[in-house]
């Protein structure tokens, strides 16, 4: 089961686990719709947002898909280019002395290319 918490900054997505009624918190976002009650649609492509004693109600859709909320590799990758060889299921990150290749589907690295400055 799902819940928000919508704050004036902040909105809170928590899931409860069934077994034991306990809340893990899923993820926080910045509340820049100033609104004070959010519902997305079956498949969240689309949420409506309205703030309380509002005529109306607001619709968003997202701009990007992302979901690359886990860490892949412990590394800085600050102005790192990334790569997606759909062919081979692999994406490449270059690195300052490297490129590294990590499979598409579990992240984990394949392989490291080192570079000769």
């Amino acid at each position: 089961m799902r819940i928000q918490i919508t704050t004036d900054d902040k909105i809170y997505f928590v899931l409860i686990d069934p077994d034991t009624c306990l809340p893990k918190l899923e993820n926080v976002m910045q509340n820049f719709m100033h609104c004070t009650q959010m519902m997305f649609g079956k498949r969240v492509r689309y949420c409506v947002a309205f703030k309380t004693s509002q005529r109306s109600f607001e619709i968003y859709r997202p701009k990007c898909r992302h979901e690359f909320k886990v860490p892949v590799h412990p590394g800085d990758f600050e102005d790192a280019i990334g790569l997606e060889i759909v062919t081979l299921g692999a994406f490449f990150v270059t690195q300052q002395d490297s490129i590294l290749v990590f499979e598409s589907e579990g992240f984990k690295q394949i392989d490291e290319i080192k570079i000769e400055l």
